[in-house]
């Protein structure tokens, strides 16, 4: 479940021991870029093409102020955007993804 992924990905079971700037990008950075991912995952066509541009365009604006070990996260939340491809099913979704969603990344 989303939930669950999020609470192992981002490692919150260990956060009250974090570092107050890790608490930034555990309670801010993090939810705000996986829910992202998930609504370029899901969404239909316009929404997933904003979502994408936002993501990016924080990514742009705001990356340079990330800790080195926040982009191993930011790295596994834009694999997991296009972990899509993996999946056998769906292949008329694929290929919309691919020549849609995929292009404007």
């Amino acid at each position: 479940t989303s939930p669950q992924l999020f609470a192992e990905h981002a490692g919150l079971e260990g956060e009250q021991g974090a570092p107050e700037v890790d608490r930034v990008w555990l309670r801010g950075w993090f939810p705000l870029l996986f829910s992202l991912s998930c609504v370029v995952s899901r969404c239909k066509l316009d929404v997933r093409t904003r979502g994408l541009t936002v993501l990016f365009e924080i990514i742009k604006t705001h990356g340079d102020s990330f800790r080195p070990h926040w982009w191993r996260d930011l790295f596994n939340i834009l694999f997991r955007i296009f972990d899509i491809m993996k999946l056998p099913e769906h292949q008329l979704e694929k290929n919309e993804w691919m020549t849609t969603t995929c292009n404007h990344a």
